[in-house]
């Protein structure tokens, strides 16, 4: 091609003919010309491809300005194209509209255009409206497939685009082809989840959540979650995975059982209720409640479809009884439904939460406490809530009573947004197994930090075996400097001041260095306990314990 502008404006990879080559005006970065060209096409959805392309290659969004009926038999399509900074009349105050006249003319065989554009093509001014393209959509649509918001998967976009560009980026962030604005991303979001989860609420909505269910259970060959209605009409999910039933297998989960709750979860604030269990590699989950209200009888109807999920050999064979132990916040609709679905659990106050709530409340300008005064009651209250007996308890409790500053008030315990409840089951499903079966294979490997480790190694404190009496089978007596304690491997606890908590001590560790006791509270030490702690996760099959020698 004999023509140095056409030959840098139009795509290379095509054929062409020149009719009319006519310069018509100079412009800043770029001249202006009007041209008539022959392409080597055949289809509609050819032509269309040369005008995608020319996008590219000419620096110029042009968008489809009017189409015109086919006049004849040669005439299979006629479309007349305009620039980006072309809009109509009535958006003419938009800050992108400069009544540009470049146009341009296609049929199937001939293609004319009048390239008289009255801006610059290459500035910054200029390239910020061109739409979008297809790699970034791609790019963004797969960031929100793993869970990315709109704002955080543009910056991920940016941040890649740095690094591929290097000192060019300034230029490429300009290109709103390559680089998307954040409205036009956040539009892209909304699209894309509509599509895969429908609308936020609505009979949509609970169509593709009845779908998430069918696509989970059948993925997992087992029913792993269930879906029902409140008396309200609500959708209530609860989730069993494969993980958290075999977490259900362990002893600990038929002793004792976490039960915390998340809002704000969704844009229709729904809550999530997650159920663990306790082990050395921290807390493993038993289920999770998905539901949009947080009632007593939506909470005990949700317990009940969990019950109906794990059947009888959930939480240690005990699936009809739960657990012994429950520990939950001071939320009285959870307690109240607990209590009535399961009237054989003791209920719990978690102690975080119950030195939380104080600490909120001290802190609060309703309290009406003094500052010089709030560390001091709670101080008090901290040393109540570890009383051993119960008349140290009033005795601080009074002793708080008759502080000046003490007033009593209700406490309240106050508590990364999915786009609808389908999205946040998805999430839940495909993340939170992976992240626990991930931090359990670290556990099982030896992978955690040291300083991480440290406090769940065992420290015999170099207590001999001589010292050690055992009275039953997990049953010992272990001689200290002053006394003896009782250390109980079933129940796992000591009667040392750190051992009646549940806290690790020298005195079990003792116990499991010299009469090969398994624990499920120190973090494992040998290819027996890493074996049995890799039995939880999908890992398992075909390894042997040779494996886990480190």
């Amino acid at each position: 091609m004999e023509y140095p502008q056409l030959k840098g404006w139009l795509p290379g990879e095509f054929r062409y003919q020149v009719c009319q080559y006519e310069e018509v005006v100079s412009l800043g970065d770029h001249t202006g010309f009007e041209a008539t060209l022959r392409l080597d096409v055949h289809t509609v959805e050819q032509v269309k491809e040369w005008v995608q392309k020319l996008k590219g290659s000419s620096g110029v969004t042009w968008r489809v300005d009017v189409t015109r009926p086919r006049l004849g038999k040669r005439v299979l399509f006629k479309a007349s194209y305009k620039c980006q900074h072309r809009v109509n009349p009535r958006a003419a105050k938009s800050s992108k509209n400069t009544c540009c006249q470049a146009k341009m003319h296609t049929t199937l065989k001939s293609t004319r255009g009048e390239m008289k554009h009255n801006h610059n093509l290459f500035v910054a001014h200029a390239i910020r409206h061109r739409d979008v393209g297809e790699k970034a959509n791609s790019i963004l649509t797969g960031l929100f497939e793993i869970g990315h918001t709109p704002t955080s998967a543009l910056a991920v976009l940016k941040h890649d685009l740095q690094m591929e560009y290097g000192q060019r980026y300034v230029y490429v962030s300009a290109n709103r082809e390559i680089c998307p604005d954040l409205p036009y991303v956040q539009r892209l979001f909304h699209k894309v989840c509509r599509e895969e989860y429908g609308t936020q609420t609505g009979p949509t909505m609970l169509a593709a959540l009845k779908l998430q269910v069918e696509i989970y259970n059948n993925k997992c060959n087992d029913t792993c979650a269930l879906l029902g209605t409140t008396s309200q009409g609500a959708p209530l999910v609860v989730v069993c995975s494969p993980l958290m039933k075999i977490v259900h297998q362990l002893k600990h989960s038929g002793e004792l059982c976490f039960i915390d709750s998340s809002g704000n979860m969704d844009r229709e604030n729904c809550r999530v209720f997650l159920l663990l269990t306790h082990s050395c590699a921290g807390g493993l989950p038993l289920g999770i409640l998905l539901c949009q209200s947080e009632d007593e009888q939506t909470i005990a109807q949700g317990l009940e479809q969990l019950r109906q999920v794990v059947g009888e050999k959930g939480f240690a064979g005990r699936g009809h009884e739960w657990p012994q132990l429950v520990i939950t916040d001071d939320c009285r609709a959870e307690r109240g439904a607990l209590g009535k679905a399961f009237p054989k659990a003791t209920l719990l106050l978690c102690s975080f939460h119950l030195l939380q709530a104080v600490w909120r409340w001290l802190w609060s300008k309703e309290s009406g406490v003094t500052h010089g005064d709030r560390p001091a009651l709670f101080a008090i209250v901290k040393e109540m809530l570890y009383c051993q007996e119960i008349g140290s308890v009033d005795r601080l409790y009074s002793e708080a009573r008759r502080h000046p500053s003490s007033c009593s008030q209700d406490k309240i315990l106050q508590r990364t947004k999915a786009f609808n409840l389908p999205q946040l089951f998805d999430l839940l499903t495909s993340r939170l197994e992976t992240y626990y079966e991930a931090r359990i294979v670290d556990v099982a490997l030896g992978r955690w930090e040291s300083f991480q480790r440290a406090k769940f190694l065992p420290q015999d404190g170099n207590i001999a075996a001589s010292r050690i009496q055992q009275i039953e089978v997990k049953k010992f007596v272990v001689k200290g400097s002053t006394q003896a304690y009782d250390v109980d491997m079933d129940l796992e606890l000591c009667s040392c001041p750190a051992g009646q908590t549940g806290a690790l001590c020298k005195h079990q560790a003792a116990v499991m260095k010299h009469y090969s006791c398994l624990s499920h509270s120190f973090l494992p030490i040998n290819p027996e306990m890493r074996a049995e702690l890799m039995k939880l996760t999908s890992a398992e099959a075909g390894h042997s314990v040779p494996l886990y020698t480190l």
